[in-house]
């Protein structure tokens, strides 16, 4: 293979020839890697909730950060792992904040640690808050 090259290219010493060896392509993340889903952040800080409804409604706040009714789901997670977070408040309040980084231990409201800690640049272990199983995908759908 050499041959083909000039003379003056086969002389650098960055410029390598090697046979083609097929490799195998594996789509998406890989959890036997290492790799796990991690969520967009559309806002470092809280999404503030005025005179929310309490009691009967269920919200529906969007945990994968791409949902463009932030924060409460638009059904964009659909093809990735990540599920809304189904909740109702128990309480009357006139205000409520929600997680804007999507990354709160107190998901879905805003714990106000995780965003300072994005904001000062300090080192943190991201932990992904585990999401439960919401029913379907198509029920969640019809009832926007």
């Amino acid at each position: 293979m050499e041959r083909h090259l000039s003379e003056e290219l086969n002389s650098l010493p960055n410029v390598k020839i090697q046979k083609f060896s097929k490799q195998v392509f594996k789509r998406g993340l890989q959890p036997q890697d290492g790799e796990h889903p991690f969520p967009a952040t559309p806002r470092i800080g809280p999404y503030e909730i005025k005179d929310p409804i309490f009691g009967a409604k269920n919200y529906f706040w969007c945990s994968c950060g791409m949902s463009k009714n932030q924060p409460f789901c638009d059904s964009s997670h659909m093809g990735t792992s990540f599920k809304p977070i189904k909740f109702s408040l128990d309480e009357k309040t006139n205000v409520m904040y929600m997680c804007g980084c999507k990354l709160s231990k107190n998901a879905p409201f805003c714990d106000g640690s995780t965003c300072k800690m994005l904001q000062e640049g300090d080192k943190f272990e991201a932990i992904i808050p585990e999401l439960p199983q919401e029913e379907d995908e198509q029920s969640h759908a019809t009832r926007k």
